[in-house]
């Protein structure tokens, strides 16, 4: 694959980056159309459900994408997930329920999962070691511009047409990555190619990711960790896995090469980004809930922030790409990334409620930042450590632990946070017994301005006080994000460097 014409390569990057574009913008545009779309088929109190079930496919679909792109190749599988995406997109304008919405939304979310497995691999396919960077550090960017325009290219949408639009505006996109992939990407013989798929190692394993993912979203909310629900959860996971296990070790050609676990930089790369993924989750959720609950901005003021984040993450993505297409010194630059990351995350656990908005503002910067430059690096280091016929495998395996990781970081932040503020200070209204009461400005204006001059000054005088508490509980989860932060750096020491073309050579499409 990596001896076609340069001309030909280019052109088949802009398919992918066509489809990425529109997938990642749909993505981000629902985020800002959901109240209408809600509003307008019902069914608020399952709400959730609309992000959970993408979630869980996605996750679940990345490495068995991964694994049979190896074997039928990138081409036949980027074509089924256009495919698949564009026809879920297009159905989701037509839901006239929340439970066909969902459905739609699962079919979507295939696609999405497929087309997302299959991105990484195709560059790995395309170049060699040391052009893999830049193009990974622009696909970087590109998620970085559309993160910052979508939703507000959503509201737009939702405000002066209709929601529908959110989902039928970009399919023509999806249409036109079809063709161009299907003229553009040559077809090559698979020599490892087999007949034979793995269907049990393929729902062990889907049953296995859905149960890790199904523990940690119900352990957030609906029952207690040492409940007798989680408890039988946990079990029946550890049994599918060992099973799995034994399974896949029996097999010549097993969905999920278990040998791939005894490659160094396979291992340590992964465990960094897992590590990173929990640790930055910290950062990206709780974040503005400091703006908003202790320093009492705004939600505009907080997207502000978030919004120079990711700008951070684009340039950074960028760069990274760039200088790996230089040098392909991958070590250098993740210890780099993740110092930048590691700085952030500390300074955050140090914020005060008399921090400024510039002050956190620039802490976003320095993780988005260190976030955008690890991004591509990690890939790399993976991806030049393995056989290429795994590649396809080994690039959906990372990408998998990634979302496990912000599935769990998202659980054990949230048990932080709450066994934190169980030491709130006695409060003399009932309104202020939870510390969340600060997120809501119109209610404590209504509550002060209910008061009398008297009782106004006691009144601010515990608001001040709930709010150190809050920001004691926040401090506690970025304390602990900046813990896996630093593991992750002390992780990257144990990479090997390796030569810059030790691997390279065509591959199936």
């Amino acid at each position: 694959m990596q001896n076609i014409e340069n001309r030909q390569k280019k052109l088949i990057m802009i398919a992918l980056m066509l489809v990425l574009f529109f997938q990642t913008f749909n993505s981000t545009l629902i985020a800002a159309a959901t109240p209408k779309i809600i509003a307008a088929i019902g069914g608020f109190e399952h709400l959730e459900w609309i992000f959970t079930v993408r979630m869980f496919v996605v996750t679940i679909t990345l490495l068995l994408a991964g694994s049979l792109s190896d074997q039928f190749g990138r081409r036949r599988l980027l074509l089924i997930g256009v495919i698949i995406f564009t026809i879920g997109t297009f159905l989701c304008g037509h839901a006239t329920g929340l439970f066909q919405f969902v459905l739609f939304r699962i079919i979507q979310a295939v696609g999405s999962g497929i087309l997302t497995s299959t991105y990484l691999t195709t560059i790995g396919d395309l170049f060699n070691p040391r052009e893999r960077g830049f193009w990974q550090g622009l696909m970087l960017g590109i998620l970085g511009i559309t993160g910052l325009f979508g939703p507000l290219l959503g509201g737009y949408i939702v405000d002066h047409y209709s929601w529908q639009w959110t989902f039928w505006l970009f399919s023509p996109f999806g249409m036109i990555a079809f063709v161009v992939i299907q003229k553009a990407y040559p077809k090559w013989e698979n020599k490892h190619k087999h007949k034979a798929i793995d269907y049990v190692g393929a729902l062990l394993l889907s049953l296995f990711l859905f149960l890790l993912l199904l523990i940690f979203t119900l352990g957030k909310s609906t029952y207690a960790w040492s409940s007798l629900q989680m408890t039988v959860l946990t079990l029946v996971a550890f049994v599918i896995l060992f099973l799995f296990i034994k399974w896949e070790n029996q097999l010549s050609f097993p969905i999920l090469p278990l040998y791939l676990f005894k490659n160094r930089n396979f291992i340590v790369a992964n465990l960094t980004g897992v590590l990173l993924t929990v640790g930055m989750a910290g950062a990206l959720i709780y974040s503005p809930f400091y703006i908003q609950g202790v320093l009492g901005l705004s939600a505009i003021q907080t997207g502000i922030v978030m919004m120079y984040a990711t700008l951070a993450m684009a340039l950074s993505g960028l760069m990274s790409g760039f200088l790996l297409s230089k040098s392909l010194n991958f070590k250098i630059m993740a210890l780099i990334g993740i110092s930048f990351m590691a700085i952030g995350m500390y300074l955050h656990a140090t914020l005060t409620p008399s921090s400024s908005y510039t002050y956190i503002t620039i802490l976003m910067i320095l993780i988005g930042f260190g976030i955008g430059m690890n991004y591509p690096v990690l890939t790399i280091a993976i991806q030049n450590s393995v056989e290429q016929r795994y590649l396809g495998v080994a690039t959906a395996t990372m990408q998998t632990f990634r979302s496990l990781g912000s599935t769990i970081g998202v659980a054990i932040f949230g048990i932080v946070m709450s066994i934190s503020l169980n030491n709130q200070p006695a409060v003399s209204y009932p309104e202020l017994s939870d510390p969340q009461i600060l997120l809501k400005k119109d209610q404590l204006e209504s509550i002060r301005n209910s008061l009398s001059i008297q009782q106004v000054n006691a009144f601010d005088t515990q608001i001040n006080s709930l709010k150190i508490t809050f920001n004691d509980a926040l401090s506690n989860v970025f304390g602990l994000g900046f813990i896996l932060i630093l593991m992750a750096l002390l992780c990257v020491f144990l990479l090997q460097q390796m030569p810059i073309d030790s691997r390279s050579g065509k591959h199936e499409a």
